[in-house]
């Protein structure tokens, strides 16, 4: 597949232009500011239906102008599909694909690199896949998502968060977020893995030198304090415990070296999120590092048992109390906090042998093959064809 054809019609700098195209290689030679990278984004736009350097259409526009258009002939398997874009100021964006408009120019998300779709654009169902926090964005009616066209959901965060969704259905209190009524039959939970596959080395190599890191005789703690994270550590003023708040003083690391500061403490605290199982679980896991936490009641087919791959200091905590966690009393998180911290922190067999068990857990389950593998086993696409 390649574009054969680009025409432009008062786009940025060009008043006209017309390009021929080779399936090889193309460059484009000129002066600084003549229009080169105008023609990439030209490029760029007729792919995803905007440009990669104005969000805003005016922007586009030629100068003293009240419109733009750019087409081009895409070449697929010797066949040409011409894809036209033109927005007029006063109206509407129009997208055509072989001279037939569209109704909708696009569902799609906000900083959502790891979230994907299936779409059956006949009848708009989709199945939504995601690795990450930005599942929220394809539930968004402004984006062009229907959530009611939902099919099945795949997010590695855990039954919990239903209950915020829930809590969020009930309050209205975003009505661009329209969540399907049939959320726990379509949801479909998988692992958690880090952030990026090359730290799957950094992290076995830091398991692996464990026993040669100096390790702070402290519990450690670096992440977003939301309100109610806040009260769950409010006047924990003790020297074996390391809270660090991110939205403090830009408190943010690099992942490489935060997953190297984690290495260098007993254990490290995860607090309940906008999801029950959080990243920083997965992290500790898989660097050695022994987690304390409230319990956790994901059902993964391979369990996570407490006091056993983690570290459990309070009972289940849910998310349906206004998207706080229910059944929470903070001063008696705090103290079962303290208490459990206080028997364990100098057993160092006990804490090896949990961060042991957690590492067997990571590499059996939190790899981008076996969640792919997950997926695929669990995808019905005949969902899609559904009315």
């Amino acid at each position: 597949m390649y574009l054969q054809t680009l025409q432009l019609t008062n786009f940025k700098n060009y008043e006209s232009l017309n390009l021929e195209l080779s399936p090889g290689l193309n460059g484009f030679v000129g002066n600084n500011g003549c229009g080169k990278t105008n023609i990439l984004d030209a490029v760029y736009y007729l792919s995803m239906c905007k440009s990669y350097l104005n969000s805003n259409d005016r922007q586009n526009i030629r100068f003293d102008q009240s419109f733009f258009s750019i087409s081009g002939n895409w070449n697929i398997s010797q066949k040409l599909t011409n894809v036209h874009c033109a927005f007029k100021i006063g109206a509407k964006k129009v997208i055509k694909l072989n001279k037939k408009e569209y109704e909708k120019y696009g569902q799609g998300g906000i900083h959502s690199c790891m979230n994907f779709s299936i779409i059956n654009p006949l009848n708009k169902n989709y199945i939504l896949i995601s690795f990450f926090d930005n599942w929220k964005y394809h539930f968004m009616s402004h984006l062009g998502w229907e959530a009611n066209k939902m099919k099945q959901f795949f997010y590695p965060g855990g039954f919990n968060f239903l209950d915020y969704f829930n809590f969020k259905e009930i309050s209205k209190t975003n009505r661009d977020l329209i969540f399907p009524k049939n959320i726990d039959s379509i949801y479909n939970s998988f692992y958690y893995g880090p952030y990026f596959d090359s730290c799957y080395d950094e992290m076995k190599v830091l398991y692996n030198n464990k026993s040669n890191i100096e390790k702070s005789d402290k519990l450690y703690f670096r992440g977003w304090l939301w309100d109610f994270r806040k009260e769950m550590v409010k006047n924990i003023n003790r020297e074996d415990v390391l809270i660090i708040d991110k939205n403090e003083n830009n408190q943010n690391l690099n992942y490489n070296t935060y997953l190297n500061e984690t290495s260098q403490y007993a254990a490290a605290l995860s607090l309940p999120g906008g999801n029950e199982m959080c990243n920083r679980d997965i992290e500790c896991f898989g660097i050695g590092v022994p987690v304390i936490r409230p319990t956790l009641n994901i059902e993964y087919n391979d369990p996570l048992i407490p006091n056993y791959h983690y570290i459990s200091c309070y009972h289940f905590c849910d998310y349906s109390d206004g998207g706080h966690p229910k059944y929470l009393s903070y001063e008696d998180f705090k103290k079962n906090l303290l208490i459990t911290w206080d028997k364990v922190k100098n057993n160092k067999e006990y804490l090896n042998f949990v961060s042991t068990n957690a590492r067997s857990w990571f590499e059996r389950n939190c790899t981008v093959e076996n969640n792919i593998n997950h997926i695929l086993d669990k995808l019905n696409l005949e969902k899609l064809l559904e009315e």
